[in-house]
């Protein structure tokens, strides 16, 4: 039985923005893989890279440094949402932005490649 009910009354709403990070990503003469260590505060993960070569698109996976804890493996790197919604315990959920220079990747639905990583699509973390 719930006590206190007041119908019509204000709902308290606090909404503090969360904690976002931009993780800086420049690619140069790299091959269908690479891995990257990235610190967000205190926290320490790995960020592996792999690119199929088939879609001609990047797929992202998280583990800890130590490979104790897999975050998520080979979530399809797209535009539009949390890549890792739904993972194993990640701290953060990844998200991509297009702010190229007028490639506009994301406006014409073109596939993340390292090439839109290093031309102006940004990597955000936010802390969840």
């Amino acid at each position: 039985m719930a006590d206190n009910i007041v119908v019509g009354a204000p709902v308290a709403t606090s909404v503090a923005a969360p904690t976002r990070f931009l993780i800086p990503l420049n690619f140069e003469n790299v091959g269908q893989q690479t891995e990257i260590t990235v610190t967000l505060e205190n926290i320490v993960l790995n960020l592996f890279f792999n690119l199929n070569p088939i879609l001609n698109i990047l797929f992202l996976s998280s583990y800890t440094l130590n490979k104790s804890s897999i975050y998520f493996y080979g979530y399809q790197c797209v535009f539009g949402n949390y890549i890792n919604k739904i993972d194993n315990g990640c701290p953060f959920k990844f998200y991509f932005v297009d702010q190229s220079n007028g490639q506009n990747y994301s406006k014409n639905s073109e596939n993340i490649t390292y090439e839109a990583l290093s031309d102006g699509v940004r990597l955000y973390a936010e802390l969840r």
